[in-house]
Formats: structure tokens, C-alpha cells, sequence
């Protein structure tokens, strides 16, 4: 699909496949349908045109590497029912800096923002309790307070973050 470059899906579309943008690098727009409920693993892989991304409200989980190596994703609007985040859904979102992650959610899978290495601020909501491995490696983070609800974090979370300077943790991390 090198040519696509603008897409609109149809509404009463419910669910897109595995892998089905994957690649498409000159895809600037999308338009998804308020329906939408699933989108499969891979299914916006490697869009490198791809700037900003708003996803309808029924959407609960982003499926693994739903959005990696979309390397010029500046912004992205995320539903208020989502509760997952899977693994490595932002891998190499490198110019991605702020993301609104809702209240709700749950969990940050293992490698999910790992490398995006613009991404400056993230105010983690109090539902959060586990976040993977790997999550925000190589971030360009200041600072970030993690809620009374977190219960678990992997190892080397905030590996090669050299900005951070402040990590406010909960009792009761394991």
C-alpha cells in the first residue's frame, strides 16, 4: 500500500485486522467509525507518515504494536474505556511527546512507549496498577508520580530516562 495516502473507513465497521495498514508509509489520514471496537496487532505498524490519530470510544485495548515505528506520530487521542495497553503498541513512536492516558486504564504492557524518545509528560491515572518491563525506556521524562494503585512494575521501566530527576512511588509496590 505505498501510494494510499488517505483513508476513510465506513462507519458500521466494528473490528480491523491484524496488520492491515502495516507499512503503509505514506498514510497521512485516517478516519475511523465510532463503532470501531477492535483494531488487530500491527494494524498501523511502520505508517511513518502518519501524524495524529484520534480513536473512537469503544476501543478497550491497543493490541500489541498497534502503533510502533510510527516515527512521525506527533499526537494521539486515546478512548475513555480503554483499559490496556498491550506490549509494544508505541515501540519507536520517536517524535510522540504527550500522550492523555485515560482514567480507566488499568494496564501498560512491557515495552509499550519504549524509545519514544520525545515524550516528555505522562500523567499516569489512578486506576493504573501494573506496568511491564521495558515501558518507558529510552523516554525523555522529568518527572512522574505513580498511583496509590499500582501494584506492580517491571524491571528497567524507566531505564535510560536521563532526564528523570523525581519518581514519586506508592506503599505497597512489588
Amino acid at each position: 500500500c505505498t501510494n494510499l495516502v488517505s483513508v476513510t473507513l465506513p462507519q458500521g465497521l466494528i473490528s480491523i485486522g491484524e496488520s492491515a495498514f502495516k507499512n503503509c508509509r505514506n498514510l497521512k489520514d485516517i478516519t475511523l467509525p465510532e463503532g470501531l471496537t477492535f483494531i488487530g496487532a500491527q494494524a498501523f505498524r511502520n505508517c511513518s507518515s502518519l501524524l495524529f490519530m484520534n480513536l473512537p470510544d469503544g476501543l478497550t485495548t491497543i493490541r500489541r504494536y498497534a502503533f510502533s515505528d510510527c516515527a512521525n506520530l506527533l499526537e494521539i487521542t486515546l478512548p475513555q474505556k480503554l483499559t490496556s495497553i498491550e506490549y509494544s503498541a508505541f515501540f519507536r513512536c520517536s517524535r510522540l511527546a504527550r500522550i492523555t492516558l485515560p482514567e480507566g486504564l488499568t494496564s501498560i504492557g512491557e515495552f509499550a512507549f519504549h524509545s519514544c524518545t520525545n515524550f516528555t509528560d505522562v500523567i499516569l491515572p489512578t486506576t493504573v496498577e501494573t506496568i511491564g518491563k521495558f515501558a518507558f525506556y529510552s523516554c525523555s521524562l522529568t518527572s512522574i508520580t505513580l498511583p496509590a494503585t499500582m501494584t506492580t512494575i517491571g524491571r528497567a521501566v524507566f531505564e535510560n530516562c536521563t532526564g528523570l530527576t523525581d519518581i514519586t512511588l506508592p506503599e505497597g509496590l512489588t
